[in-house]
């Protein structure tokens, strides 16, 4: 291309300055404060070219090059001598999906005339990605196992993909395929392990010049060590008197998923025993139109989620308790309990939703209150299946369950609280499982403060605060908070209370609605995009709580010290909130108020996110006392006070709960179970 202004003349070469294509990734990642979210990530961008200016007029020429985003000029020109040519270098890096055109605009010898180059163009693609990793768990020698990755177009761009990977791993099919505007494609990825062994490699995502990599990995075992890992974990809870222990065990011979329940010791032989005798209908032989029915009871199963699942079954159980069945049943219909009936009639094969109200009614009829610590007893052996990870396991079974048995054959033993052992239970029961998210080491070193904080609360003296902050922490947790520990805090007094830190993502936040906005102003008066809420709580289980109030001053004091006040800058555009929480978890506290008093004299004016919680009349209340809750609306502290108020059922709803809660969630488990039982 050649351009004249005045009497100069250049010319640009390419004719067009073409940068291909580009990714922009979204997937999950976590900061070292162990807060997570979808982040972008840039694949294969920038993009620099040259573009070579020549002056093609017969005076030297001084040009100034000036560009639009995304693009950008990175070198300057010389001036050039008459038939001299220069090459500047241009940048393509944009922040948003989008096919982009522009130019260079050249000003010529401090404006005696202005030109524009060859066209610029450029594509970026923006793809989201889930999970961020493919941990295949386990995976037996001979057989074969899938996991699926999903990746869905999030931009305005058609996006060609090709993916592959390596052996022992396997893409089918392998090969290329076009996500148009917001498609999502399945990618399903296969291993088939030949020999025992610890895998790692990457599925492989290219775009243009663009190459993203995914993590996969597997555990291969032949299945008489998976059988022996599986008893090994088994047996250990029988050194701890646990007689609840359950085993799984699959086998590729039929089709059968053997649950096996009260052994003392199992082994092998009975296993394969059990095995042996069962009667199994091969799926082949079921009748199409009946298979149809089972996967779409599957589907609804799934798309309902355990936790709504337990909550309705929960709500049903006291509903019938108080005589209003009914009553209750009819208001979750449309919430989505007609869907849970509809498969559930599916997988009874039920002519009528009015035959399954009979059943779950008669089901919720005989299901009995067992022992505080025989109920703990299966809440661990819950917490075991989801952990999964040999070692995480181990560590559970020998620092953990033996305290979490104390704790509640204390509680037992001490009428005031004796009905809060099922809740202590299902505190500990959301803590570990939320542990478990944080990755084997980080959730090893969590489990060792849990197991410290179980260790140091084990007291008639110490129970009313460690209580209060367990069961804080377990109701966050069950709301989705991550927890990442759980630490001791001394006052000037020398007295000492624990605390449990756990945090969440502002995206998550604002998805759930304990965030309304996702900016707040720092300390500087400067408006920071929001990584996360990071929370300190310290509870107390006090029926006469006003006598505290100084101790909790001094306790708030050292927790501000040692945590920092409202604000932590990440950057220049982005922050972690600090919120500092006291939460009374008995019902109906007294002496509140004069808590409430203390801490708005001292820290009134701080700039600090103090809030106190508790209960009242069955009701949740909240106070926020210090300068710090401007950055919060009401909205927002009334959200977060329902994370961290004491709101975990008083007593065990029944064999559902812990069957969704031992399968972790999976839906084939739960129905491979409940078929059993049958």
């Amino acid at each position: 291309m050649t351009a004249t202004a005045v009497a100069h003349k250049v010319s640009f070469s390419p004719a067009q300055l073409d940068f291909g294509s580009g990714l922009l990734v979204l997937r999950e990642h976590c900061s070292d404060m162990d807060v997570c979210g979808l982040r972008t990530e840039k694949v294969g961008l920038p993009i620099e070219k040259a573009l070579t200016v020549k002056n093609e007029g017969t005076v030297a020429v001084t040009l100034t090059l000036s560009t639009a985003a995304p693009y950008k000029i990175v070198s300057v020109l010389p001036t050039l001598s008459p038939g001299q040519s220069g090459q500047v270098t241009v940048r393509f890096d944009p922040n948003e999906s989008g096919s982009f055109t522009g130019t260079v605009q050249v000003g010529i010898n401090g404006g005696q005339g202005n030109v524009n180059s060859s066209p610029l163009v450029g594509v970026a693609h923006k793809i989201e990605i889930q999970p961020a990793e493919l941990n295949f768990g386990i995976a037996i020698v001979g057989t074969t196992k899938e996991r699926k990755l999903t990746v869905k177009n999030q931009g305005v761009t058609t996006v060609p993909l090709t993916v592959s990977t390596a052996t022992p791993f396997s893409i089918s099919p392998e090969g290329s395929f076009t996500l148009a505007l917001s498609e999502s494609r399945e990618v399903v990825v296969q291993i088939s392990p030949i020999a025992s062994g610890s895998f790692s490699e990457n599925v492989q995502l290219i775009s243009g010049s663009a190459s993203f990599k995914v993590l996969v990995k597997a555990r291969a075992m032949t299945y008489e060590e998976y059988l022996q890992t599986s008893l090994a974990a088994a047996n250990a809870l029988a050194q701890y008197g646990n007689h609840y222990n359950v085993a799984i065990a699959e086998s590729w011979q039929n089709p059968c998923l053997q649950v096996l329940s009260g052994f003392d010791n199992l082994n092998t032989e009975i296993i394969q025993e059990y095995m042996n005798s069962a009667e199994c209908e091969d799926i082949a032989g079921i009748d199409p139109a009946r298979l149809a029915e089972l996967q779409r009871a599957f589907e609804l199963l799934e798309a309902l989620g355990a936790d709504r699942i337990i909550s309705w079954l929960h709500t049903l159980k006291q509903a019938l308790a108080e005589e209003r069945f009914d009553e209750e049943y009819t208001r979750l219909l449309p919430e989505g309990l007609d869907q849970l009936i509809e498969a559930m009639r599916l997988l009874s094969n039920l002519t009528n939703a009015e035959e399954v109200k009979d059943q779950l009614r008669a089901w919720l009829l005989v299901q009995e209150q067992i022992d505080p610590l025989a109920y703990a007893r299966l809440i661990q052996d819950r917490v075991v299946a989801y952990m999964f990870k040999p070692d995480l396991v181990a560590y559970f079974n020998i620092h953990v369950r033996p305290w979490w048995d104390q704790l509640i054959t204390l509680l037992m033993t001490l009428s005031s609280f004796s009905n809060e052992a099922y809740r202590a239970s299902h505190a500990l029961y959301w803590i570990c499982v939320s542990i478990e998210q944080l990755g084997l080491l980080r959730a090893v070193g969590a489990l060792e403060q849990l197991r410290d904080f179980l260790m140091w609360m084990n007291s008639a003296e110490r129970i009313e605060q460690g209580l209060g902050t367990l069961l804080a922490a377990g109701n966050a947790a069950s709301q989705g908070w991550q927890v990442k520990g759980f630490k001791p805090i001394t006052g000037s007094s020398g007295r000492t209370a624990w605390t449990a830190e756990l945090t969440m993502t502002a995206e998550k936040a604002y998805e759930l609605g304990i965030l309304v906005r996702m900016t707040r102003l720092g300390p500087d008066n400067r408006p920071y995009n929001l990584t996360g809420i990071h929370v300190v709580v310290l509870g107390y289980h006090c029926e006469q709580c006003g006598e505290l109030a100084q101790q909790m001053v001094d306790w708030i004091n050292q927790a501000l010290a040692r945590y920092g006040e409202n604000f932590t800058t990440n950057g220049q555009t982005r922050g972690d909130l600090n919120v500092f929480i006291v939460s009374f978890t008995r019902e109906d506290p007294q002496g509140v108020r004069d808590v409430i008093n203390a801490l708005v004299a001292e820290f009134g004016d701080t700039d600090a996110v103090i809030m106190v919680v508790w209960i009242e009349n069955g009701e949740v209340k909240w106070a926020c006392i210090s300068e710090g809750c401007n950055s919060l609306t009401p909205e927002e502290q009334a959200a977060i006070a329902r994370s961290f108020a004491n709101l975990l059922s008083k007593y065990p709803s029944g064999m559902i709960n812990t069957l969704i809660g031992f399968c972790g969630g999976d839906v084939g488990c739960i129905i491979n179970i409940l078929m059993a039982g049958r």
